[in-house]
């Protein structure tokens, strides 16, 4: 076998490990909001919150599942208790801010709308948490919002 025969062979067994290691790493690397959802459920106590649906989710965040690509949306059953997670999986990173957006601006308007008359759950506002990570974000409002922090970044 000629020198320049083995260099070809070389270069082309190269790529394919290359190509197999990049595989390996995305296909290592992607969580489904279900498995991330299951992670942090385990970790936290979620037993007081409630699933919801694609309406609630509408009209409490201003947009819906067909504008992510996976969500779960869990809140408590009374309109005077501010405790919630939210798990998105955004179609692309591009869509990440628009949607940190979205809750941020919620954040604050229900900031507003508790600070007179509820000053308890107005505390749980001002520390709520938001994280994001690649297409992930998490927010949720609770006692203990570390938990769910470390459960997601744990999870990712």
């Amino acid at each position: 076998m000629s020198k320049q025969r083995f260099g070809e062979l070389f270069c082309v067994v190269l790529l394919f490990a290359f190509i197999g290691f990049l595989f390996f790493q995305n296909s290592a690397g992607q969580k489904s909001a279900e498995e991330l959802f299951d992670k942090i459920y385990s970790a936290a106590d979620l037993s007081y919150l409630k699933i919801r649906d694609n309406q609630t989710l509408k009209k409490e965040f201003s947009f819906s599942k067909k504008d992510v690509e996976n969500v779960i949306y869990l809140s408590s059953d009374s309109i005077m208790e501010v405790r919630e997670l939210l798990l998105v999986e955004t179609k692309s990173t591009d869509d990440v801010d628009a949607i940190v957006e979205k809750i941020r601006s919620r954040i604050e308007k229900k900031k507003a709308l508790f600070k007179n008359y509820a000053p308890e759950q107005s505390a749980l506002l001002e520390n709520y948490a938001l994280e994001k990570k690649g297409k992930f974000i998490m927010f949720t409002v609770s006692d203990s919002p570390e938990e769910f922090i470390k459960a997601f970044k744990k999870a990712l």
